[in-house]
Parts: structure tokens; sequence; C-alpha cells
């Protein structure tokens, strides 16, 4: 089991680019800090069966739970490559993996940005 810490490009507090690679369903993730507002997540990789949802915890890292961001199909929730959108508060934010086997995920959370 490993720890997967994520990599943050762009300005953290604005305008953050949260990627985690080579994600496992052994593996824990550590949280990032979501500055509030809209944006994407995409999942993409190996799921080897499993499946990866992305949580939130609104308490500073106490409590998770896995949002209801309302997109098709399945909101926050991947069983297969896809993209969400969400619109979230401040939280901390981090994806998680259960079953499966032999998976390797690779998770980016990207803001919505105005062109």
């Amino acid at each position: 089991m490993a720890t997967i810490t994520s990599t943050v490009d762009g300005n953290a507090l604005k305008d953050p680019v949260i990627q985690w690679n080579t994600l496992t369903e052994s593996d824990s993730a550590v949280a990032a800090d979501w500055p509030g507002g809209e944006g994407f997540v995409s999942v993409y990789g190996t799921f080897g069966g499993a499946t990866v949802s992305i949580q939130i915890s609104v308490d500073g890292g106490t409590t998770y739970f896995t949002p209801d961001t309302g997109t098709a199909p399945d909101g926050s929730v991947f069983d297969a490559d896809g993209i969400a959108k969400f619109d979230l508060p401040v939280c901390k934010i981090k994806p998680t993996a259960s079953g499966g086997s032999n998976q390797d995920v690779d998770i980016k959370v990207s803001p919505k940005r105005d062109v």
C-alpha cells in the first residue's frame, strides 16, 4: 500500500490543477486543498474492475464523503475513463479506489476557466 501525494500546478490558492498519478486499489491518496468553485475531474487509466470516487471534506479533513455532482452518468464515481463537472465549496479533495485488481489510474482536478 502506497500513499499517493498530489502535484499542484498553477496558483494553489486560486487556480490549482491537482493531479494524483498511478493510484491503485490498495493505495491511499493525500488530500489537496480546493479553493472552491467550478471545476472538472478527469479519471483515466486501467481500472481492472475497480471503482474510483472523488471525496471531499468541508471540516478540515476529519470527515470525507462523496459529493453528488449532478453530472451524468454517476457523478463523482468512475469505473471507466471519464470526466465530471462540479461546483464545490472550499474543501479538501482526494480520490479513493476500491475493489478490482491491477489498477493504475490517474486523476486530475482542474478549475473551470473562462475563455
